[in-house]
């Protein structure tokens, strides 16, 4: 029951409690199903792993051993993986992914084996909770979402056995005090994923609410800042009820809002979706992005840079969780097709919320600076990076860009 209310945290101490006392295969194998799809909802990859090689082991069936496969492809234990799909593709119904799946493995380990394109160094080396979602305020700060003791409000999330996420700020060096972003805009619940607008007076941002029956919905919410006060929060006009929405960032000249949201299939996978700021401040009505870049899986953390958008996505081919992928607008109005960024940016965990700093200081062989998130290595944590992309001798890029394609 905890499961099924998305009490992912309660029910994996359920289930702790319980597994010893099963008298079965079936009902030790469904028990370490269920602890495995919770720990996979908290990012607690390595404890999810070992949950489901138990549902395997009882005998729970193919679905636990393509869970199982694609959490040892998470914990970039390529080989494993390709061995559990293996064992899929006598299923009919289950053969192509399987095979698409050990495709994905082969081509992520190449990717490893290449010169890097980037090097990346975690910025808050010593937090206990997740951190994520940065983006860049002022030049010199950056604001971002995490589950801190000191997030407003008292209650625990019973999703993650956290606090309610809130936004905070610090320098974007990581050094000196992390601090509570703005009491106009964290509330008791969850806030997250903000986006400025260029010249740091709109804040676009997600807030999750209870719906009242057990469920949250996500929003995007606005706020403006007159006289240096931020503003109370509003929902923008075009946001109806019961459908999640989140993410949102902008492009051409804060013209352009881009989003993550279920409006086709409420519940289901998340599209990217966009909504057009008239010049007398109406919205339209949000549309789909085109299928060169919303696949059958989830799409999500869109990021805007001018012309170019990076997104990740948990189908098109990559190297675990969600991946960061890299698009832009053409001259005649059509997107460019996505195209993996690689590895070190991407790895087994989730990678998401890339974004580039043109106010960086750099050295020699650096030739861009900025941040995203991932919660790779399974630590069950979203962490912040700080990623350096390296001027590689000319043969070296080409070899990168033609596996780009592979991707």
């Amino acid at each position: 029951m905890a499961f099924e209310r998305k009490q992912y945290a309660v029910a994996i101490d359920f289930v702790a409690n319980e597994y010893p006392k099963a008298k079965s295969d079936l009902q030790k194998g469904r028990k370490a199903w269920i602890a495995g799809q919770s720990n996979i909802k908290l990012l607690e990859y390595n404890e999810a792993e070992s949950w489901l090689q138990k549902s395997v082991n009882h005998g729970y069936g193919p679905d636990a051993i393509m869970a199982l496969a694609r959490i040892q492809k998470i914990n970039e234990k390529y080989q494993a993986a390709i061995e559990s799909f293996k064992k899929l593709t006598d299923n009919p119904a289950l053969r192509q992914e399987a095979e698409r799946e050990i495709l994905m493995c082969k081509q992520a380990e190449s990717y490893k084996a290449m010169t890097p394109e980037y090097r990346v160094e975690r910025i808050l080396e010593n937090s206990s909770v997740a951190d994520y979602g940065p983006s860049l305020y002022e030049n010199q700060f950056l604001v971002f979402t995490s589950e801190r003791k000191d997030a407003t409000g008292s209650d625990i999330y019973k999703w993650t056995g956290e606090r309610f996420s809130d936004l905070y700020i610090m320098q974007k060096s990581g050094t000196g005090e992390v601090l509570k972003f703005d009491s106009a805009i964290n509330t008791s619940d969850n806030e997250g994923t903000p986006w400025f607008s260029r010249d740091m007076q709109v804040l676009y941002f997600t807030r999750c609410v209870n719906s009242g029956s057990g469920d949250d919905y996500c929003k995007l919410m606005i706020s403006r800042r007159t006289d240096g006060i931020w503003e109370e929060p509003e929902e923008l006009p075009f946001i109806k009820d019961k459908i999640n929405y989140g993410q949102p960032t902008l492009i051409e000249n804060d013209s352009v809002l881009v989003f993550s949201a279920d409006i086709e299939q409420p519940g289901g996978t998340r599209d990217l979706y966009y909504a057009v700021l008239s010049p007398d401040g109406s919205w339209s009505a949000p549309e789909k992005l085109p299928a060169t870049i919303n696949s059958i899986g989830n799409e999500k953390f869109p990021t805007g840079d001018k012309d170019t958008l990076y997104f990740s996505s948990d189908h098109w081919p990559g190297m675990g969780g969600f991946d960061i992928f890299k698009t832009y607008l053409r001259k005649d109005g059509t997107w460019t097709i996505p195209f993996n960024l690689g590895s070190p940016i991407n790895s087994g965990g989730d990678d998401f919320s890339f974004i580039v700093d043109y106010n960086a200081k750099f050295g020699a062989n650096i030739k861009q600076q900025g941040y995203f998130s991932s919660s790779r290595s399974g630590s069950g944590k979203d962490d912040i990076f700080k990623f350096y992309k390296l001027d590689l001798p000319k043969e070296k890029t080409d070899t990168l860009e033609k596996l780009k394609i592979c991707f």
